[in-house]
């Protein structure tokens, strides 16, 4: 019995395990599931975010245990009220992302061209709520499988609070035009709000008002320019290599556009800080931005003024050239009348300068026989700042039954003038059509100007669309008409113009003006003074400066060469090396005792220390007064060599003092012969001798300077004289330009230097500034050369009455003192509002005119002129006495 129960109980226990362990085998293992983590982002309203790649991998890592390839986008659960969803959109590639299958790439598992996630930008849609973008997750592969898993981002965007608004920016410019965006239209208002750039966004405009353009060019087809900008790209104020530059964006304005439209941007700074912005854009006329002629079918010379205005008003500098396309009847002539013997069609291909040959001004429309109605002609202008612009001249042709008149003939002389006569034109008109003659329109002169009451107070020059009438009482008066030829042109000038009689009678006519040569010239002839002027134009050093007495020593001082060698090259100087002066000027020595003394050569090392000869036992005996120019080359101990200059101011050894205080002494010099029409005269004043020539000058340094003409070295030299001194320069062609004119931007730029060197002021003229010329025309103002509102254009040419008015407050009283007694001039009335500073630089002996004493003040002053005006202001010895 005990053994049935102890099978029992055996088997009992065996089927017990036998459970246990089948129960085992068959119930499944509990495994636990990793729930992604939800990645959580806050941003301002005015921010986008950028999905980050790493803290998607770190969630991938999380859940499979496996690197994240890629992902997939869900943006189809993206609302529009959401945001939106772009890839590059800090780029001018941007593009919004609208597909679900797009794969975007870890940066490290990127295929090819793949698209990676880090490029994937949100940008939100309002002001404050939560969105959610939903990502499918794909590990790297494993054994030829991915592992997948569906992944959260939420994004909670609340009101920005660093946001500011900017005030508005008013842009005033044309229908048609281009405005170029530059950092100096929106500095005062970003200094307002407090804002420091670092790039700014653009919203596009209305298309009917313009677009925008990066690396706008009016004419290049390269793929580089023109290109659209976007709204979602980031234009720099100072772009790296890479960035896009916000002073390459440009508004092309439609010619139709509205005439005020406004246009937002976004700033943002360093901080990344959003601002919000506006341009409003007040747009001129389209008629006010083109050239418009008008013509009965006679030969028109186009206005090359008109071009350098419309230059000047869309890029800020004057005009350089200009390249026309065909009209689109009639033809377009270069030297219609033969003037300059190279008469032919112009062309499409070629420039047409402002200021140079081929001339802008020798350009003129022939319209097509017969042809009655509008010619458009369009151009691409350049200024000299190689800024383009197009534009349009808008000719009105009517030619049908218009008849042509006899011509009117007058000639004049180059530098007068001539006033045309009524009753030539009522002659004409009468023979022509027996009708009596209303008024007349004049077309620009090939070469010169057309002035109404010409050197009046109420003078104006006329213009094409000027009605002169034939009898005083209807309005403006053909008897106060005149002719100005242009400075030293000579041939035959045609004027073209159109007559209406009082029976509303058209006709044409041309007036043909012989221009002569006059016998008169502007300077004058005579010796120069001595000018040391062989010197290198080398590199830039402080004078060393002395003053002495003729036939006395001037010692040098080792201490002064070496400060220089301090300044220049921050080293100790070793040795200098003089280029020997000539003997007729002074001699150098050593050990001066005025009898047994050494002389120094051009081969001689000159010690600062240590060595004979020493810099400190050296002397110089000038042997005649004025201002001499010792060149030496240095050499400092462990620095380069450089070139310096030794100025030494000699006076006579006698002297006058003409008052009693002791300011201002006098050296003078006359020449009393009786073979020169104007004697010179020496005047040693305070500060003169700050004038100096530090620049060499060779025959043929210009190739179009006739150094046999009255400007030449070999007559009064005032060109050499000018160059010499630094106040001139030459064309970038290699040309001096001797009678071309300069701009008043120009003159005030030589007034302000003089006035700087003789005041040796050391001015910083402003590099950087808007216009190349603001600092010279600060300077000039600032020291009463000129009044703030003296000119309200300084980029068109001076004539020479303003170009006295300039350089007769560049130097005080006592460096200008009056040698001649004049008390008039011929041709410039008391009444003139210049009158007194053209007398006062006729008694400084600056001035004196042609040959029969005429000034010749409405005429444009030549750069040969004003290089005699220079020459005779900042060397005394050049001044003329009459």
């Amino acid at each position: 019995m005990k053994k049935k129960l102890l099978a029992l109980l055996l088997a009992l226990c065996m089927c017990f395990s036998l459970t246990s362990a089948f129960a085992e085998e068959i119930e499944p293992q509990s495994e636990e599931v990793v729930v992604p983590e939800v990645i959580e982002v806050s941003i301002d309203s005015d921010e986008v975010y950028t999905l980050n790649e790493n803290k998607i991998n770190n969630v991938c890592t999380d859940v499979t245990g496996k690197r994240l390839e890629y992902i997939l986008i869900d943006v189809e659960g993206l609302s529009d009220s959401d945001g939106v969803l772009w890839y590059n959109y800090h780029s001018s590639s941007a593009k919004q992302i609208t597909s679900t299958k797009d794969k975007y790439y870890k940066e490290s598992e990127r295929v090819s061209s793949s698209k990676l996630i880090r490029n994937v930008t949100f940008v939100p849609k309002t002001d404050t709520y939560e969105v959610e973008i939903n990502y499918t997750a794909y590990s790297i592969k494993e054994n030829s499988k991915y592992e997948t898993f569906d992944g959260k981002i939420k994004i909670s965007v609340t009101k920005s609070e660093n946001s500011g608004d900017i005030d508005t920016v008013k842009i005033d410019t044309k229908k048609g035009g281009k405005y170029k965006f530059n950092m100096d239209d929106f500095e005062r208002a970003f200094k307002n709000a407090g804002v420091e750039m670092n790039y700014m966004q653009f919203e596009l405009p209305d298309e009917a008002n313009g677009t925008l353009l990066y690396n706008y060019s009016a004419t290049s087809t390269s793929s580089s320019y023109n290109k659209a900008v976007s709204e979602t790209a980031e234009y720099y104020l100072d772009p790296r290599s890479g960035d896009l530059a916000f002073d390459k964006v440009t508004l092309v304005i439609e010619r139709d556009a509205a005439s005020k439209f406004d246009l937002n941007y976004t700033v943002v700074d360093n901080d990344d800080n959003i601002y919000n912005g506006v341009v409003t854009f007040v747009l001129e006329s389209d008629d006010d931005y083109d050239t418009t002629y008008e013509t009965y079918g006679e030969n028109i010379f186009l206005r090359a003024s008109d071009f350098n205005d419309e230059c000047i008003d869309n890029t800020g500098y004057r005009l350089r050239s200009v390249k026309f396309s065909k009209p689109t009847y009639g033809t377009l002539w270069y030297d219609y009348d033969d003037e300059e013997d190279d008469r032919a069609t112009a062309s499409t291909s070629k420039a047409y300068y402002y200021e140079s040959e081929p001339y802008l001004y020798l350009i003129s429309y022939v319209p097509k026989d017969n042809y009655k109605g509008t010619v458009y002609v369009d151009y691409t202008a350049t200024s000299i700042s190689n800024e383009k612009y197009s534009g349009t001249i808008t000719i009105k042709v009517n030619t049908s039954n218009v008849d042509k008149a006899d011509t009117i003939t007058y000639s004049v002389k180059n530098n007068s003038y001539k006033t045309f006569s009524a009753s030539a034109f009522e002659d004409v008109c009468d023979e022509l059509t027996n009708e009596a003659l209303e008024y007349v329109k004049f077309s620009a002169p090939s070469k010169g100007d057309l002035y109404y009451r010409y050197d009046k107070s109420d003078e104006y020059q006329i213009s094409s669309s000027d009605k002169i009438y034939c009898s005083s009482s209807d309005g403006d008066y053909l008897n106060y008409v005149t002719y100005v030829p242009q400075k030293n042109s000579t041939g035959t000038v045609t004027i073209s113009y159109t007559g209406m009689t009082t029976e509303e009678t058209t006709f044409r006519g041309d007036i043909k003006i012989t221009v002569k040569s006059s016998s008169s010239s502007s300077g004058s002839s005579g010796s120069s003074s001595y000018d040391d002027d062989d010197y290198d134009d080398d590199d830039e050093v402080d004078y060393i400066k002395y003053s002495g007495t003729v036939g006395k020593e001037v010692k040098f001082s080792k201490s002064d060469f070496n400060e220089v060698c301090s300044d220049y090259a921050d080293d100790t100087l070793d040795y200098v090396v003089f280029t020997v002066p000539s003997s007729s000027v002074g001699t150098l020595y050593y050990d001066y005792d005025g009898s047994d003394e050494e002389k120094i050569s051009s081969s001689d090392k000159c010690y600062y220390k240590g060595d004979d000869p020493l810099i400190s036992g050296l002397s110089f005996i000038p042997k005649k007064s004025g201002t001499i120019q010792i060149k030496y080359r240095a050499y400092p101990e462990d620095e380069d060599d450089y070139v310096g200059y030794i100025k030494i101011t000699v006076k006579n050894s006698y002297t006058y003092d003409d008052d009693d205080d002791d300011d201002y002494d006098y050296d003078y010099d006359y020449d009393y012969d009786d073979d020169d029409d104007y004697d010179k005269i020496t005047n040693n004043s305070d500060n003169m001798s700050n004038f100096i020539k530090s620049k060499s000058y060779s025959t043929g340094i210009f190739s179009d300077v006739n150094e046999n003409e009255w400007y030449g070295a070999n007559s009064s030299g005032v060109i050499k004289t000018a160059y010499a001194y630094g106040l001139m320069q030459g064309r970038a062609n290699g040309t001096f330009d001797p009678n071309g004119s300069i701009t008043i931007a120009e003159a005030i730029t030589i007034a302000s230097r003089i006035s700087d060197i003789y005041y040796a002021d050391n001015t910083d003229f402003g590099v950087g500034s808007k216009n190349w010329y603001d600092g010279y025309i600060d300077y000039a103002i600032q020291y009463n050369i000129i009044k703030d509102s003296q000119f309200s254009n300084y980029n068109v040419r001076i004539t020479r009455e303003e170009m006295a008015k300039v350089f007769s407050n560049v130097l005080p009283k006592k460096a200008m003192e009056e040698i001649n007694a004049i008390d008039s001039i011929i041709d410039v009335d008391e009444n003139n509002q210049y009158f007194n500073e053209i007398l006062h630089l006729y008694r400084a002996g600056v001035l004196l005119g042609d040959t029969t004493g005429a000034f010749n003040p409405k005429n444009y002053i030549t750069r040969a002129e004003v290089s005699a005006i220079i020459t005779r202001m900042v060397d005394v010895n050049e001044r003329l006495r009459k």
